[in-house]
């Protein structure tokens, strides 16, 4: 009798461990799927402090645009400023404003970022927009410009740098680039 019930337990033990593997294959199994389909997930975009950086720094460069004599030629935030308030201004030398800030800038992050599809950075997004403070939804773009295609990026490194609309105003000029690394 004894050794008869040894048996069952036995067997019972048998019939759990079977359980319990089971469970842990199917367990294992998941989390590799699960691994897979999130990791194979679109890109977002993440901010960089050296992107915010560079965009900080190009603010202050000194363009070849003088409005009213020479040599006092406007920096970019300047032009940005100009493009926004009155984009028909033309420079001394006949170049409308935002003719001379898109050029400017186009060249500041072209040799900054040596975008091309031999390069870790295969394009980029330009956007600077005007945005009322109390209405994110009514932005308002001063200029856009972009180079390269933004397909099979491995990350989308970003940053953002924002401008005062004017000197008494609660608005703000917003300058964001966006990148495809990949």
């Amino acid at each position: 009798m004894i050794n008869i019930l040894n048996r069952k337990n036995k067997h019972g033990q048998h019939e759990t461990l079977g359980f319990v593997l089971i469970v842990a294959i199917v367990s294992i199994i998941i989390v590799i799927f699960l691994a897979f389909s999130i990791g194979k997930g679109d890109v977002s975009r993440q901010n960089s402090v050296e992107i915010s950086n560079l965009l900080q720094a190009s603010i202050y460069y000194t363009t070849d645009c003088a409005i009213n004599y020479v040599p006092e030629y406007e920096d970019i935030q300047g032009l940005i400023s100009d493009c926004y308030k009155n984009p028909e201004q033309k420079c001394l030398d006949g170049k409308d404003v935002c003719q001379a800030l898109n050029k400017t800038l186009k060249t500041i992050i072209q040799q900054s970022l040596n975008v091309n599809e031999d390069s870790p950075n295969k394009a980029y997004r330009m956007n600077i927009y005007y945005s009322p403070l109390n209405n994110i939804q009514d932005k308002e773009t001063i200029l856009y410009f972009e180079q390269g295609i933004f397909d099979k990026c491995k990350s989308k490194p970003g940053g953002s740098y924002s401008l005062p609309a004017g000197t008494f105003s609660s608005s703000t000029i917003n300058i964001e680039l966006e990148i495809c690394s990949g």
